[in-house]
């Protein structure tokens, strides 16, 4: 099982201290899990700005290289069920098209007469949340419907298809986070998700806990399959019998 690196937090603001080089082509990729409606998903930009936020549980992509009025999406899928969902947001030129997990690509164009993305200033990529002089800003300018901090997971973020971890030297901005994403199983009718940013628990007792869930959905499904092989070679005899003079 892949190791996940991310952050789990009811309040989540990191920035990450990485160049975004968007021409001739960028793109941002990221794994999401939340069971929230709304939230900051990722910002980047000066007056030139691209910003992925959580509206009525779908993905909103607004994107602006210059061309009034900034454009925007939103995707067709709703990812706030608590699943990880891969988001891929790519930039060519004055479009921008949102994936997400295996789904239709959607896309958008700033038309207009500038014809690059560029943020033209030293900026970071904000993952998760905005500092209050940063979101306000970005509600001034209408770069965001709203600033509220993501309750969640991101993890596996990719930038230019080059993996980003969650170390000092590419971090330079964090508040109230943890790194490594709550650990969670899949019990067919959902997850369980353990937020380790605010319950008291250690990685042993999460084991036990981990191993226990796991055996039990184990068991069910030996007896289940067990159940299924008996009530197999009862019809399996009743038509022999049946059959028999």
């Amino acid at each position: 099982m892949m190791k996940k690196k991310g952050t789990v937090n009811a309040s989540v603001s990191t920035a990450l201290n990485s160049l975004w080089k968007t021409i001739p082509k960028g793109n941002l990729t990221l794994t999401l899990r939340t069971t929230k409606r709304t939230g900051v998903i990722a910002y980047y930009g000066d007056i030139s700005y691209i910003a992925l936020e959580l509206y009525d549980g779908r993905v909103k992509a607004t994107f602006f290289v210059g061309n009034y009025p900034s454009s925007h999406m939103y995707s067709y899928a709703t990812v706030n069920d608590g699943l990880p969902h891969k988001l891929q947001t790519i930039i060519e030129g004055k479009k921008i098209t949102l994936i997400v997990d295996q789904g239709k690509p959607q896309s958008i164009v700033n038309s207009g007469k500038i014809d690059v993305f560029e943020v033209k200033t030293k900026q970071k990529l904000y993952l998760g949340g905005l500092p209050k002089a940063v979101a306000q800003k970005a509600l001034d300018g209408f770069h965001l419907k709203q600033v509220q901090s993501l309750h969640g997971c991101i993890s596996m973020v990719h930038l230019n298809n080059e993996l980003k971890a969650f170390n000092e030297q590419v971090v330079v901005e964090k508040h109230d986070t943890l790194v490594g994403c709550a650990p969670a199983l899949d019990l067919c009718l959902g997850w369980i998700v353990l937020n380790m940013a605010n319950a008291n628990l250690t990685p042993p007792w999460l084991t036990v806990f981990n191993a226990a869930v796991i055996l039990v959905t184990l068991e069910l499904h030996v007896k289940k399959e067990m159940s299924s092989a008996s009530k197999k070679k009862f019809e399996s005899t009743t038509k022999k019998a049946n059959a028999d003079p």
